[in-house]
């Protein structure tokens, strides 16, 4: 159950939307019934992008008309720019601007607008338009009109957005034009007496055309909670510094975080070890407003186990996640005094920066509790209107069991003809099936396969070690596989880890880059070499020389010392031992230890600070077999994808088995000849593993890329 104290969340429900869904920064749907008046070529952008997403968005589509749809004062406004316009005035702003602040955004010069019945209605009656309208149909945009003559006409003016009245009243428009939560679950309660929608102070107003405002997150509970007795756990939102009161555990969170002044926060209480949450696990409120008391929610958790318990507070907005709290309670037989205390979570989580983008999103977390093991699938895409949580089956022990009989199927196979990879494909396909539909409740499973066609990217937060979650193959629930192949890796899904953030804007400038190509006598790497050869040829890159790890480690523990590192060569790694993980090099001279010859994650962790000066955080590429795999070690998960993650490397790629020299090459080739050309990461892995698939490479699923998918270069 969840008890909410001093200020109510604005509840309303979702709209019954028959129209097609659409997504914000991509071409707009017009139904054919539309009269050719309405102008259709235009693109939809939120006021809370960052201007260099806005720009992103802009540059890659060109239109005649851009509608910037912000809420102001609770109310959805449209503000309507010609499409050379808008770029102009964006272009001089900072990338991380917000773009309803660069442009003053506000309740005087909103454009009008009018619904589509209307608009059609006083087309044919033949009415003149004497100034620019945003149409809206259903709460969608579907067009805009241009003026038919007087002072107001587009080519006459400097931007469309007109300070004015609307000419008709958007709070009686349509119910689908108002805020409302996407959560499909109830709303939280309001205490009697409590209105629907409390009265901010007067100088509330403007708050909402801040660029970022910052919100304060806490979250505690009982230090020792006794096994079988229910627990409540209390979480706090405030504008304001939060204060904790005769703890030495009550404090304040280590860092104000930025969020989106007009996009709801989901609180998500993840049950990660030894807890079980009682009634709802998740609420969805508005971000707090100055001067009114903070939000505070009270959630119910029941202890199993004797033992050390772990429970995650999650907090989001839409795809984008804030922070997670993360509270170890001690479960004893019988309440103590010291269960009196409370318990505080403590995270070094930064704040991230700029606002929310349109993603499709899915966070997995691993829950254990009673020496069983499930796990939680939170779900939000946003183009299909689906914010939705579920649950996998219960599985006895360790996930690994489940996994054991396909660990090695990859580095033991070879495929030296057609008819090898042919038949390796129908083996991939069968486990890929199966894996999708052991991990994944029914209902998931539905949502991915009707939605096939429509998911062209997938961002996976995710810290499950083991699982190679781009071999699930989408087939319908209940059914066998189906004659078209569709692996999750080819539907544009990267990875990212729970609490980073993942930029959009990557960098690689001359002078910035560098490869390492070890040399092994004996077992040299011919394809390996080609690979230091494209990156010469493509972004100006230069060798480490001589690829040794003094060499090697000096780069590495410079700031910010690089926008690309690639390494091409042998790698080593398993599950059961990721402390042994290693990528080769040459030995730094006679006499060397071997063990002081490689490149382990402990010294990426220990060495590296590889976010620049200006922000800038750089591509990692280990082209090399299983550098992409994960393990646990004593204090959380191990591997060079989170070693480099959590020294801010903006992506990694990594293999999880074992890839041959030329496969390597055909993969990483096609992604980087895609990333130069102005390609989105999540289209150049697209590309990439098309390749590799069209050569026969029986390794094109292997990669693994942590990124957000929308990154791409900038100058």
């Amino acid at each position: 159950m969840i008890k909410k104290e001093n200020q109510v969340s604005k509840l309303a429900s979702l709209p019954n939307q028959q129209e097609a869904k659409t997504q914000d920064g991509y071409d707009r749907f017009a139904g054919s019934s539309l009269p050719s008046g309405i102008q259709t070529e235009f693109i939809l952008i939120p006021g809370i992008l960052s201007v260099g997403e806005a720009l992103t968005i802009i540059q890659s589509r060109q239109k005649k008309g851009a509608v910037i749809h912000h809420w102001v004062n609770n109310t959805r406004m449209y503000y309507l720019f010609l499409f050379s316009r808008i770029q102009d005035l964006l272009m001089n702003h900072r990338p991380e601007e917000v773009v309803a602040v660069a442009l003053a955004l506000n309740e005087n010069n909103h454009s009008m607008a009018i619904s589509a019945s209307e608009c059609v209605k006083r087309l044919r009656e033949d009415v003149a338009f004497y100034q620019p309208a945003v149409v809206v149909d259903h709460g969608t945009v579907v067009g805009y009109i241009e003026p038919d003559q007087g002072p107001a006409k587009m080519e006459d003016s400097d931007e469309m957005a007109l300070t004015m009245e609307p000419e008709y009243d958007l709070e009686e428009m349509d119910d689908a034009s108002k805020p409302f939560t996407k959560s499909l679950r109830r709303g939280i309660p309001r205490p009697a007496g409590a209105t629907r929608k409390p009265e901010a102070p007067a100088s509330a107003t403007r708050v909402y055309l801040d660029s970022n405002p910052l919100c304060h997150f806490a979250a505690r509970m009982p230090e020792d909670v006794a096994a079988g007795h229910m627990q409540p756990v209390e979480v706090t939102l405030s504008r304001e510094e939060i204060e904790r009161v005769n703890s030495k555990t009550s404090q304040k969170s280590d860092h104000p975080v930025s969020v989106s002044p007009d996009q709801k926060i989901t609180v998500r209480l993840i049950p990660k070890r030894n807890l079980t949450v009682i009634g709802d696990s998740r609420a969805d409120v508005d971000v707090p407003i100055p001067g009114i008391p903070a939000v505070t929610l009270f959630f119910d958790v029941m202890p199993g186990s004797c033992g050390e318990g772990e429970l995650w507070v999650a907090f989001c907005q839409g795809p984008l996640s804030l922070l997670t709290l993360k509270l170890n309670p001690r479960i004893v037989e019988e309440p103590t005094a010291a269960g009196k205390e409370s318990i505080q979570a403590r995270t070094s989580v930064p704040p991230p920066s700029g606002p929310p983008v349109r993603l499709n999103t899915m966070w997995v977390y691993h829950e254990e509790n009673s020496g069983k093991t499930r796990y939680r699938y939170c779900l939000w895409m946003d183009d299909m209107d689906i914010d939705q949580e579920y649950e996998s089956p219960e599985f006895d022990g360790d996930v690994l069991a489940v996994l054991k009989p396909y660990m090695n199927l990859f580095d033991e196979v070879e495929t030296h003809t057609p008819t090898d990879f042919d038949q390796l494909q129908i083996q991939l396909r069968s486990i890929g099936a199966k894996l999708f539909q052991t991990l994944f409740p029914k209902d998931l499973q539905r949502v991915f396969w009707e939605n096939r066609d429509k998911i062209k990217h997938l961002k996976l937060y995710c810290e499950e070690p083991y699982i190679p979650w781009e071999i699930l193959h989408v087939c319908e629930p209940g059914k066998s596989l189906p004659a078209e192949t569709k692996f999750l890796g080819q539907m544009g899904m990267v990875r990212w880890l729970h609490g980073h953030t993942a930029p959009t804007q990557l960098r690689i400038r001359p002078g910035r880059a560098w490869y390492v190509t070890p040399s092994y006598p004996g077992n040299e790497l011919k394809s390996a070499k080609k690979e230091g050869k494209l990156l010469k040829s493509l972004f100006g890159a230069k060798p480490v020389k001589p690829a040794t790890r003094p060499e090697v480690t000096k780069l590495l523990s410079l700031e910010g010392p690089f926008d690309l590192f690639h390494f091409a060569g042998h790698g080593e790694a398993s599950e059961a031992q990721i402390t042994d993980c290693r990528i080769e090099l040459e030995s730094a001279g006679a006499g060397t230890s071997s063990m002081l010859k490689d490149l382990t994650p402990d010294i990426v962790s220990g060495l590296c600070q590889l976010k620049g000066q200006d922000g800038t955080r750089p591509i990692v590429v280990l082209n090399s077999c299983r550098a992409g795999k994960m393990g646990y070690q004593i204090t959380g998960l191990g591997g060079f994808a989170p070693a480099f993650l959590e020294r801010e490397a903006g992506v990694f790629i990594g293999a999880l088995w074992m890839i041959g020299d030329q496969p390597a090459l055909t993969f990483i080739k096609a992604f980087y000849e895609a990333l130069h050309e102005g390609k989105m990461v999540s289209e150049a892995v697209n590309k990439g593993r098309e390749k590799a698939y069209e050569a026969g490479d029986a390794t094109y699923l292997a990669y693994v890329v942590y990124a957000d998918p929308f990154a791409h270069l900038v100058q």
